[in-house]
């Protein structure tokens, strides 16, 4: 469940720009059943279009939230 995310773009995308979305887990908080991610976004120059941070709620295996 996606809790919040934050965005700062840094260069603008183009028609035919090819654009490759990650996230990189940063930190959880296994009590609380936290993710806060890094997210970024770079077009195939591998020019940085986007960063910013989300915090998502994960279920355990086999939990339903």
């Amino acid at each position: 469940m996606y809790l919040e995310q934050n965005i700062k773009f840094k260069s603008p995308v183009f028609i035919g720009d090819t654009i490759t979305a990650t996230a990189t887990v940063q930190k959880f908080i296994e009590e609380k059943k936290i993710l806060k991610l890094l997210t970024e976004c770079h077009n195939q120059k591998n020019d940085l279009i986007l960063t910013g941070s989300a915090v998502m709620m994960v279920p355990m295996e086999g939990e339903v939230i």
